[in-house]
């Protein structure tokens, strides 16, 4: 019977002359003839000169960068004992952080204590619901109430004005036929917007727009601006852009409007008449260093947005009041991302875009729109629920449901991620980045601050967190 064999050629018979070869069939292969000397290899080749032989290296090695997950350091923990509903927190320039819970705002040291020093009590106002607070230059504090009156708070957290004043009732005494003479004072949740460290700037829900000047001991209420949506828009805060021609800006849930210092219309934004789709307004407001002011579009359909667009206006109106679109846009986000709103957009240094969303994440868009990186979360589906806070590194922190923090760096990867122990309680507020670079984010019960390498503060650029500089200010001019 044949046997099926294999022919091998041995490497030393390819190098010397024998009259055989070795065949292999089911038994093992002979050895060679003891009379056959196998020389080296590189004796043949290379004249029997000396040679070092250079141990395989094996199979190229590819240089992967490894990003630590987390960087961040906790610095310190305050506890915040009155209760109640967070704000976004804010920082002055000697580094004390303001936080407002309830009915109390209460100061912090850049050491994570009370700072009694500068405030002996915490300030209280029994029986309201304070909003988040907007600082001036000069220490001074103003807030909102939910019961729509506007209060001045001193650094030392003291009263400054006699008494409250209530927005809608200073409306009607201005004009006894003003449509808010017959309403209740709407609620006021965001900051104010800041001008000359004495104009103050106050979005309420209904919504209406009013301005007030502060004269130390009063507010002296000046105009209402009222829109033809009576829908308020989550999360909205006025913005200030004082150029030499300044105005204030703010959504509704419909339309986007320009009001001058002098309460008259500059322009207003809403749906083209000829449109073919049902669009509104998903998120807050963002403005460029021109002065642009940006937001997000989304087509309405049902009961959610299917398709969403970032749009920029221009600083100046056309002469029937329009706002003008910026060239290029509306860009639409990627087909991928829909069913969405958009709870917060800041800008960095080299002008690309921060877009927190409630169902995709965090995604981070080029000045000209293109999607530069998108980040989702590690197991959980992120859900941010807050303006991102972009660092001086380009990373940027955002607080996210279901009970996150995060730090991501400029090219997408996280640096960082907090999440309270098992029964912990996270209220989802804007981060601040303070000078030293550490970053203070205010949870229902704490303020903590965390330092992370690189981070020295804020970018440098025109909107790089909420309501602009960590004042909660508002205003484009002022990054301090």
């Amino acid at each position: 019977m044949l046997q099926h064999c294999t022919i091998h050629l041995l490497p030393w018979a390819l190098l010397v002359t024998v009259p055989w070869m070795l065949t292999g069939c089911d038994d093992e292969l002979p050895a060679p003839p003891s009379d056959i000397v196998i020389p080296d290899v590189c004796t043949l080749l290379c004249d029997d000169e000396d040679v070092t032989t250079t141990p395989d290296p094996g199979p190229p090695q590819v240089d992967t960068v490894r990003i630590d997950k987390d960087q961040c350091d906790l610095d310190w923990s305050f506890v915040n004992v009155s209760g109640g509903a967070p704000s976004h927190p804010l920082v002055d320039d000697t580094g004390i952080a303001t936080i407002v819970a309830g009915s109390t705002l209460t100061r912090v040291t850049p050491d994570g204590t009370n700072a009694t020093a500068t405030c002996t009590a915490p300030f209280t106002s029994p029986g309201e619901i304070l909003s988040t607070p907007a600082q001036a230059r000069t220490g001074v504090f103003f807030l909102g109430t939910l019961s729509g009156k506007l209060l001045s708070v001193s650094a030392q957290c003291e009263s400054r004005w006699n008494t409250p004043l209530d927005l809608y009732a200073s409306a009607c005494k201005l004009n006894s036929t003003s449509p808010l003479c017959n309403a209740e004072g709407a609620e006021i949740r965001e900051a104010p917007a800041l001008h000359n460290d004495d104009t103050i700037f106050v979005l309420d829900t209904r919504p209406a727009l009013h301005r007030i000047n502060d004269l130390g001991t009063q507010g002296d209420y000046k105009w209402p601006h009222l829109t033809e949506d009576t829908e308020s828009l989550p999360d909205a805060a006025p913005i200030y852009v004082g150029t030499s021609d300044p105005f204030v800006a703010f959504p509704t849930r419909k339309t986007v409007v320009a009001v001058n210092a002098t309460g008259s219309r500059r322009w207003l934004y809403k749906e083209p008449l000829d449109s073919d789709t049902n669009q509104m307004v998903v998120s807050p407001l963002a403005v460029d260093s021109d002065g642009a002011v940006l937001f997000v579009v989304g087509d309405v359909k049902a009961d959610h947005f299917e398709n969403l667009y970032l749009v920029k206006l221009l600083p100046n109106g056309t002469p029937s009041k329009a706002a003008i679109v910026a060239p290029g846009y509306p860009i639409a986000f990627p087909s991928v991302i829909s069913l969405d709103t958009v709870h917060g957009l800041a800008l960095g240094s080299d002008n690309s875009v921060y877009v927190g969303m409630a169902l995709n994440g965090l995604m981070r868009m080029s000045a000209q729109g293109d999607v530069l990186w998108k980040f989702i979360g590690d197991e959980e589906s992120l859900r941010v629920s807050s303006v991102p806070a972009v660092a001086d590194d380009g990373s940027v922190f955002i607080t996210a449901e279901p009970h996150l923090v995060y730090g991501i760096d400029k090219d997408g990867n996280r640096i960082f991620r907090y999440e309270p122990p098992a029964g912990g309680e996270l209220e989802t507020t804007s981060p601040v980045i303070r000078n030293d670079g550490s970053i203070l984010v205010h949870l229902g019960t704490e303020l903590k601050s965390w330092s992370c390498p690189n981070v020295t503060g804020l970018a440098a650029s025109s909107w790089p967190r909420y309501q602009r500089n960590n004042r909660n200010g508002g205003n484009l001019q002022e990054s301090e």
